[in-house]
């Protein structure tokens, strides 16, 4: 029950964020993908698929509101990239933080190929590279950029913690 809860309100953050921080923190036209963020990570340290799952789909139909395009894009993106986090966390994330971040780097990339592909039929006029070297590459860069400062404050947080417990 607190996990949900701590879940609840890491959207709810994740969106308010989005929606009011965002727009004045873009680089040019790129702006973090907050709930993305917070999907991935929460991919990355979740142990539950279906905690996972539920994580991205309610992270995905926030930014479906949010954005206002067609129900169910970020939703699908997020679920799709949040669950082979899931799939190929254990493998690949016993080497710490290093190794996380290309890999979050290309799952933030692939969640928006996807949604860019299921897309095509709104963004017919932008060309894919256009669209994957100005929109999509530079949005993963920043969520990444998001993602090393979380899981540097998560990891200073859980150490402090580990130290009281002692």
């Amino acid at each position: 029950m607190k996990k949900n809860i701590k879940t609840a309100v890491g959207i709810f953050a994740a969106a308010v964020l989005q929606s009011m921080l965002c727009p004045y923190i873009k680089i040019g036209s790129v702006m973090p993908n907050l709930l993305c963020v917070f999907a991935l990570y929460s991919a990355f340290n979740e142990s539950n698929i279906i905690r996972v799952m539920i994580t991205a789909a309610a992270a995905g139909a926030v930014m479906d509101c949010l954005t206002g395009r067609i129900f169910g894009l970020y939703t699908a993106a997020y679920l799709v990239v949040s669950v082979l986090a899931c799939a190929i966390k254990d493998t690949l994330f016993k080497e710490g933080l290093l190794i996380n971040i290309p890999v979050f780097f290309l799952l933030s990339a692939l969640g928006n190929v996807l949604f860019y592909v299921m897309n095509l039929g709104v963004l017919k006029s932008t060309s894919f590279w256009y669209a994957l070297f100005f929109i999509i590459l530079p949005e993963a860069a920043y969520n990444t950029v998001i993602y090393i400062i979380i899981a540097l404050l998560s990891r200073k947080k859980k150490r402090r913690k580990a130290g009281i417990m002692r």
